[in-house]
């Protein structure tokens, strides 16, 4: 083989296994991640081990949970610390973005630590939209409060 032929195969391998390789990292943890969506340009990891109650007050509940959103088109990764509010009583769960931050699908590193929270926005917990249940947010939700309490958040669930 001359030099220029192995030149051109040694650098299409160079595009072809990172491009394979882009989200291993959390294929690779499935005990720490969750896919939780996929679609023809995103996919997003839930992460077990971030879960954080902020607020446990039954029937009210808080809780943080990071995600990451890996975004195949743009080949960029965030990192998403998203909170939960949850009335039990009222079967309502509502959320809100607290952080932003780029984030690694290679080593699932991110640079949340360094980052500050997202500026106050004038909603009150009332004003807030409710999640709509069986989708990839409540799914989301469903997954911390679980994680959380070892119980489902939706009663349905739990018979």
């Amino acid at each position: 083989m001359n030099i220029k032929l192995k030149s051109i195969i040694f650098i299409a391998i160079l595009f072809i296994i990172p491009a394979n390789c882009f989200a291993n990292y959390f294929t690779d943890n499935p005990n720490r991640y969750i896919n939780t969506f996929n679609s023809e340009q995103f996919s997003e990891y839930t992460d077990l081990n971030s879960v954080n109650v902020v607020r446990y007050y039954p029937p009210y509940y808080v809780i943080d949970i990071t995600v990451y959103v890996i975004d195949y088109f743009n080949q960029h990764t965030l990192a998403v610390i998203e909170r939960f509010y949850y009335n039990y009583d009222q079967q309502t769960m509502r959320l809100k973005m607290i952080k932003v931050a780029d984030a690694s699908a290679e080593n699932g590193t991110s640079q949340l630590d360094n980052t500050k929270p997202m500026p106050e926005t004038a909603y009150t917990i009332d004003t807030m939209p409710i999640v709509k249940k069986y989708s990839s947010e409540y799914l989301v939700g469903e997954i911390a409060f679980m994680k959380a309490y070892r119980m489902f958040f939706t009663k349905e669930y739990n018979r």
